[in-house]
């Protein structure tokens, strides 16, 4: 889920965590990191009182820099029972930090959330509990934006194509070809309840530029590491296409049954889809033949 700061749904309105923010930053650059981060950790702690059905635990900031964004991330970590050995080799019980059971609450892009025509800046991670993800809402101030994965599953395909055509300098045929390993490898996440990660998408497309492309994707396209999908979207990936003597063509799944319909072997294609000037042409030498008959 992707969002910006809000109180409610007033956008003018700062919450408490970004007047944190706005204390410190100057630009993108964080004038005192550590003094930031004691103040949202003492704001952290009233907002624990103020909501007692949530757990606490070891709040953790870290911030990191790419060629075009900066960005911060919120992430808390909690202790679990383990069992250790002692001097005497005894086993003992023991409280460790659980880092595999990290809940990253979000990832702040701080070069977007500078930006004052951006609306997408916040980003939670997927996969984690809705508890989690509430009150890490409630926490930071944020407003979700619901398209979200509308928009990361087109922001996702215009970053293929793109680095395919304009990067690796290929034909929009092998673009397309990319977008169809695309397209199944997504599906198979899916089917599976997997996460859609984009540093596997990476690895699975382009599996000899994979660093590349990850960089491109995230810092070109703005993408976040674990990626929503949008099944209808996503549909847009696989395109059908034949060519013959007389007659290519090519189009993207989604259109089937929608503006273009194969019926009792008849393809027909709705009109708007067409340039204007070759709608003009058709109908010009429609009526020109009905005219010769």
């Amino acid at each position: 889920m992707v969002g910006q700061f809000s109180i409610g749904n007033d956008t003018e309105k700062k919450p408490a965590f970004e007047q944190g923010l706005d204390n410190f930053y100057s630009g993108e650059n964080c004038l005192d990191f550590v003094e930031m981060t004691r103040e949202l950790a003492e704001y952290f702690k009233t907002f624990l009182v103020e909501n007692k059905s949530i757990t606490g635990g070891f709040l953790v900031f870290f911030e990191f820099k790419g060629d075009e964004h900066t960005k911060l991330a919120v992430a808390v970590i909690n202790k679990s029972n383990a069992t250790d050995i002692n001097p005497d080799l005894n086993f003992i019980a023991k409280e460790i930090l659980d880092l595999d059971k990290l809940h990253l609450g979000a990832t702040i892009n701080i070069t977007e959330w500078r930006d004052e025509f951006s609306e997408r800046y916040i980003r939670f991670k997927n996969g984690q509990s809705e508890q989690v993800t509430d009150y890490f809402q409630k926490f930071i101030g944020c407003e979700v934006d619901k398209q979200a994965a509308n928009e990361e599953t087109k922001k996702l395909k215009e970053a293929i194509e793109s680095f395919a055509t304009e990067k690796l300098k290929l034909s929009q045929t092998a673009a397309d070809d990319y977008l169809a390993l695309a397209h199944s490898y997504i599906n198979d996440c899916i089917t599976k309840g997997d996460d859609v990660v984009l540093s596997n998408v990476a690895k699975h497309v382009f599996p000899a530029d994979s660093n590349e492309f990850f960089e491109y994707a995230s810092e070109g396209h703005n993408l976040s590491g674990i990626l929503q999908i949008s099944k209808t979207e996503l549909k847009g990936f696989k395109k059908f296409s034949s060519s013959r003597k007389d007659l290519s063509i090519t189009f993207a799944k989604a259109l089937l049954n929608d503006k273009i319909k194969f019926e009792n072997d008849i393809l027909k294609i709705d009109s708007s889809l067409l340039s204007d000037s070759l709608v003009a042409e058709l109908k010009a030498a429609t009526t020109a033949s009905n005219s010769d008959e």
